[in-house]
């Protein structure tokens, strides 16, 4: 998403990173957290 975000900027539609935002964002900070836990 990065990539598109740097080189289609024009063509960025906010609802789509919104919804990344929102819905994404949390349950990949969720796992990632989680996989830390598991190798402590």
């Amino acid at each position: 998403m990065r990539n598109f975000m740097v080189h289609e900027y024009f063509g960025l539609q906010l609802d789509t990173i919104w919804d990344v935002v929102i819905n994404d964002i949390p349950l990949l900070k969720k796992q990632i957290k989680k996989i830390i836990q598991d190798l402590s």
